[in-house]
C-alpha cells in the first residue's frame, strides 16, 4: 500500500497521507462534484438562454411585422447554444435593435 502528500502541512497539524484506495475514494467523489457544478451551470445558462428567447418572443408572433434577418440570427444563436463548443462556459450573443 502506498501513499501520497500532496501538499504541505500547516504547522501544528499532522498529515495523514491517503492511502491508495482513500485516494481512489477522493477522487471519485471530486468527479462527481465536479459533474454537479457543469450540470448546474448548464442549467443557469439553459434558464437564461429562455429567458432571452421569451423577451423576444413578440417577434415571431403570427401578427407581428416581418422578423428582421438580425433578429431570426440571434434567436437561433441562442436556441443553438447549447451545442456550441465549450458549453457551459459560452458568451451569449449580442441582441439586435428592435
Amino acid at each position: 500500500m502506498s501513499e501520497r502528500q500532496y501538499t504541505q502541512t500547516p504547522d501544528g497539524f499532522d498529515n495523514i497521507p491517503f492511502t491508495d484506495e482513500e485516494q481512489a475514494e477522493w477522487e471519485a467523489r471530486q468527479s462527481g462534484a465536479d459533474e454537479a457544478i457543469a450540470a448546474m451551470r448548464a442549467y443557469e445558462k439553459r434558464q437564461e438562454r429562455n429567458r432571452l428567447l421569451r423577451e423576444t418572443d413578440y417577434a415571431v408572433l403570427p401578427d407581428t411585422p416581418e422578423i428582421s434577418d438580425e433578429m431570426k440570427a440571434y434567436r437561433q444563436a441562442l436556441r443553438d447554444l447549447p451545442a456550441q463548443a465549450g458549453f457551459p462556459n459560452i458568451d451569449f450573443p449580442e441582441r439586435p435593435e428592435g
